[in-house]
């Protein structure tokens, strides 16, 4: 039996270890031109790509989600005047902004490349609409100055922070996402987010757009209760018309925390339009993926400890009589047990003696030293009910946990006898009984959840 788990385990190690991406690529990337209507593959092993200011390290903004194989975005108007933006000297040094390449299943992972652009917007035809300016987008009323959006997108997420009380070393611990008015949508500084994490959702317009609303068409609760899906909508109190002459700002429509992989939010809104002087319906939408917390895990792995069950024989010496004899095995060995494992043990702790409410661990981004600490109970596997253990497991590297515990093992033990005193019965006839021993031991474990969440995540 114990050769089996030892195969199982050599195998799911050796399995792990062969999935792990090879990166060909080395960073930064070669500078690449982004002409309109032009297909931009991603390297290999990348499945994300974002603008990226490396002055400040924080995205602003993306061109798009990547689609195909190889993963690839197009560079559409948009994407085209977001980055004449960035190649602005009066407001960005050369290459300040680049693209970069990201793993949803590794956030720590990314690859910079530089850009050029090789054309500019095109301009519409006589009659038409008026030609935005670099970095600015949009018909009819006021263009829609991109750069502008994203800089008070970021000073709305700054009002956001001290509001929540986040100290300048905290991670953001909420998504917001921008629409500038209907032309595009991105999130700020953070580009995922995270189940049960506050969603703001806010709108940059000068008024043009009538009666604007954000709606999220289904929003689990919590998965501690049912999986009750529920419409959201929030109404601004703001008007406005073609013709505006309002300052653009930023006003928040929305926030709401939903428990799903991905959340749907939906921008509407009905403006003038130019031709008939009728009011058009208009909408945009953006998907949010969210990672998914846990408040624990099942592990499995070798601990190291000398309590292993012995065995008792019979050995004759040269005086031809008979002898107990332990059979062993001695030393420190291997026992294979299966843990569950609490994530975060200190916050969870102090959630339950009035501190703040633990939601659970992004297994992904919360990779602090009180997220990596947890709390171990399991039991042996090739005899659950003679082996039990207790103590804690710290993630020392991705989906690998070094383990200290605490173990109970019921152990056989000779009962009125001694190994090596003379014995003339049978071995059957080995006075044996099992006692509890308790003691120290290490090991280490795999994460099966985390390991599944890397590899399988899209």
């Amino acid at each position: 039996m114990r050769l089996r788990i030892v195969a199982v385990f050599a195998l799911l190690v050796s399995g792990v270890a062969g999935c792990l991406p090879a990166v060909a690529q080395t960073c930064p990337l070669p500078s690449v031109a982004l002409a309109l209507n032009q297909s931009v593959a991603a390297p290999t092993g990348f499945d994300q790509v974002a603008f990226f200011d490396v002055k400040s390290g924080a995205a602003v903004g993306s061109p798009g989600a990547l689609s195909g194989t190889p993963p690839s975005f197009t560079v559409n108007s948009l994407v085209l005047a977001q980055a004449q933006a960035f190649k602005n000297p009066a407001t960005h040094t050369d290459n300040q902004v680049q693209l970069r390449w990201g793993k949803a299943a590794d956030a720590s992972a990314g690859c910079l490349q530089p850009f050029t652009v090789s054309s500019p917007p095109p301009t519409p035809a006589a009659g038409g609409t008026t030609t935005p300016a670099a970095g600015t987008t949009g018909t009819g009323a006021a263009a829609v100055n991109v750069q502008d959006c994203q800089s008070q997108g970021l000073q709305l997420r700054t009002t956001i922070r001290k509001q929540r009380g986040l100290g300048s070393k905290a991670s953001d611990d909420f998504s917001l996402i921008v629409f500038c008015r209907d032309v595009t949508a991105f999130q700020i500084d953070r580009d995922y987010g995270v189940e049960g994490d506050p969603i703001y959702v806010a709108l940059y317009d000068d008024g043009t757009l009538l009666s604007p609303h954000a709606e999220i068409p289904s929003c689990s609760i919590e998965p501690a209760g049912p999986r009750i899906f529920q419409s959201e909508t929030s109404l601004s109190t703001t008007t406005g018309g073609l013709q505006s002459t309002q300052p653009f700002t930023v006003q928040v429509l929305l926030q709401r925390a939903c428990y799903d992989a991905s959340v749907e939010i939906d921008l509407k809104a009905q403006r003038t339009d130019q031709a008939t002087q009728k009011l058009a319906d208009v909408s945009r939408s953006y998907v949010l993926g969210q990672a998914v917390r846990y408040n624990a895990t099942l592990q499995v792995g070798p601990l190291f400890t000398n309590q292993q069950p012995h065995t008792f024989g019979l050995s004759v010496d040269s005086q031809n009589v008979s002898r107990i004899l332990d059979k062993g095995p001695t030393g420190r060995g291997p026992e294979y047990v299966g843990t569950l494992v609490l994530y975060a043990l200190p916050r969870q702790l102090a959630s339950l003696f009035g501190g703040k409410p633990y939601d659970g661990r992004d297994i992904l981004h919360d990779q602090k030293f009180a997220d990596r600490l947890g709390g171990v109970l399991g039991a042996g596997l090739s005899n659950p009910s003679k082996l039990f253990v207790a103590g804690l497991s710290f993630e020392i590297f991705s989906y690998v946990n070094l383990t200290a515990v605490y173990s109970w093992a019921r152990l056989p033990e000779l009962s009125g006898v001694n190994a090596g005193d003379v014995f003339t019965g049978t071995v059957d006839q080995i006075p044996v009984q099992d006692q509890w021993k308790g003691k120290f031991a290490f090991g280490i474990s795999v994460d099966l959840r985390y390991a599944a969440a890397l590899f399988n995540r899209k």
